[in-house]
C-alpha cells in the first residue's frame, strides 16, 4: 500500500496526459548555430532585470586588478604571479601590464633613507600624501617595539580605520637609548609629537635609565639599581665618603 493518501481527480486536478513525442538531449557540444541566445527572464521577482546585452565573459582591467591585489594584501612577488596566471588564462584586457608590480615600491623610496643601519622615513607628510591619507598627528600614535635583533617604529591610527605605516626599522642594532634617539630624530618626532605606546622596556629606555637592567628596570627611577651610592648622594646631598655600600643599600631597600 502507498504511504500517500489517495486523492480523487477533479477539474482542478485532472488526470495527467503523457507526451506524444519525446526529444532527447545530445551529449555532444553545441555548435555555433545551436547555441542559445539569451532569453527574457521568466522569474516572478519584480526587482530582477535580465542583462540581454551580455554576450561574453568579463575581462579584468588594470584598475580592477590593482584593487584585487590590494584587497588580498599580496606582496609584489605574489601580485606578479597572480597577474601572470590571469594573463595566461586570457582573463585580462590587452592594455593590462603586470610588470608594474616589480617596481611599485619605487614611488615610496624617495621618502626613506638608510643611514647608520637604520631605514627611516624622513618625510612623513609626503608618505601620507602619496598614500591618500590625511595625516593629523593627534589621530595617530607611534608604536615602538624592540628586541635583541631588531627595532621598528610603526604609526597606528587611533580609531584603527586607516592602515598602519612603518616609519622606521633597524636590524642588528643594540637596544639602547642612543639608538632610540637616532630613530626619533630621523622620523622628526619633535615636529609631530605623536603619543608613544610600547612595552615597559621601551618606555624605560625613552626615560633614559642606566644600562644593565633594562629588562627589569624601574620606570619611576632614573637610575639603575646597581648605582646605590650615587642614588643616596642625590637624595640626601651628603658626600659619598659618609656612606658605605652596605648601609647605602639598606637605606634604599627600606
Amino acid at each position: 500500500m502507498s504511504a500517500i493518501q489517495q486523492v480523487p481527480h477533479t477539474e482542478d486536478l485532472p488526470v495527467p496526459v503523457p507526451l506524444q513525442q519525446y526529444i532527447l538531449d545530445s551529449d555532444d557540444e553545441p555548435t555555433e548555430n545551436q547555441e542559445k541566445t539569451p532569453q527574457p527572464s521568466t522569474t516572478m521577482d519584480a526587482n530582477f532585470t535580465a542583462d540581454l546585452q551580455f554576450n561574453g565573459f568579463h575581462r579584468i582591467t588594470q584598475v580592477e586588478l590593482n584593487d584585487l591585489i590590494r584587497d588580498l594584501d599580496l606582496p609584489k612577488s605574489k601580485a606578479e604571479l597572480l597577474g601572470s596566471r590571469l594573463q595566461q588564462w586570457n582573463l585580462l584586457k590587452e592594455n593590462v601590464r603586470i610588470s608594474v608590480y616589480r617596481k611599485k615600491h619605487k614611488d615610496l623610496d624617495q621618502f626613506f633613507k638608510m643611514e647608520r643601519g637604520f631605514v627611516d622615513c624622513t618625510d612623513i607628510d609626503g608618505l601620507m600624501h602619496i598614500l591618500n591619507i590625511n595625516h593629523n598627528p593627534l589621530d595617530w600614535r607611534l608604536f615602538i617595539d624592540l628586541s635583541k635583533l631588531s627595532l621598528k617604529a610603526v604609526l597606528l591610527h587611533n580609531d584603527n580605520t586607516l592602515p598602519s605605516n612603518h616609519v622606521g626599522h633597524s636590524v642588528h642594532n643594540k637596544e639602547s637609548y642612543e639608538n632610540m634617539k637616532i630613530l626619533m630624530e630621523a622620523i622628526n618626532y619633535n615636529k609631530f609629537k605623536w603619543q608613544i605606546c610600547g612595552d615597559l622596556k621601551v618606555i624605560a629606555l625613552l626615560l633614559g635609565p642606566q644600562q644593565g637592567f633594562t629588562k627589569y628596570c624601574c620606570f619611576i627611577c632614573e637610575w639603575d639599581s646597581r648605582v646605590g651610592l650615587f642614588i643616596m648622594q642625590e637624595r640626601t646631598g651628603l658626600p659619598e665618603n659618609t656612606w658605605n655600600q652596605e648601609s647605602c643599600m639598606w637605606k634604599i631597600n627600606h
